[in-house]
């Protein structure tokens, strides 16, 4: 069982802003499940897999029929992302429920990100993702090419 390095872990289900970058060097995989007008409007967390919250146990699923290629097994270590961490919360119990026990919610979301971008030096706090925020044209670039990249449509 376990999930990330005790530096970076709040508790087993949930990591810090602070602890994101250690965890995907771990190699969490983030998943972005805000819908796709959330992230156009919020900006794109580069290097995360979009995947709508009503697909996520399906893809995440390594067993099941509409997995993403990246599902391969119950131990790779899904770090789930939303607004306020609030959904990416109820979304790890699901996962943890479903045998996927490595999986983490960012706590307070890509909002806190931002936030704490915005607050502290950027040589200071270093996102796995390049800038929250993209221009609207790149964001809508960034979804096409992750969602063409597992072989999804974006939602």
């Amino acid at each position: 069982m376990g999930g990330f390095g005790a530096a970076v872990m709040i508790s087993p289900e949930a990591i810090s802003v602070t602890g994101l970058r250690a965890a995907v060097a771990e190699g969490g995989r983030l998943v972005d499940i805000r819908s796709q007008r959330e992230r156009i409007d919020e900006g794109v967390l580069l290097g995360a897999i979009a995947i709508h919250s009503a697909r996520l146990m399906p893809s995440l699923d390594p067993d099941g029929p509409e997995r993403i290629s990246l599902a391969k097994h119950s131990a790779v270590p899904w770090i789930v992302v939303c607004s306020d961490g609030q959904n990416s919360r109820l979304a790890v119990t699901q996962l943890r429920r479903q045998g996927l026990l490595r999986a983490a919610s960012l706590i307070g979301g890509t909002g806190r990100c931002v936030r704490r971008a915005c607050s502290e030096s950027r040589s200071r706090l270093r996102m796995p993702f390049k800038e929250p925020l993209l221009p609207l044209a790149e964001r809508r670039s960034h979804i096409w090419a992750a969602a063409k990249e597992v072989g999804r449509e974006p939602l």
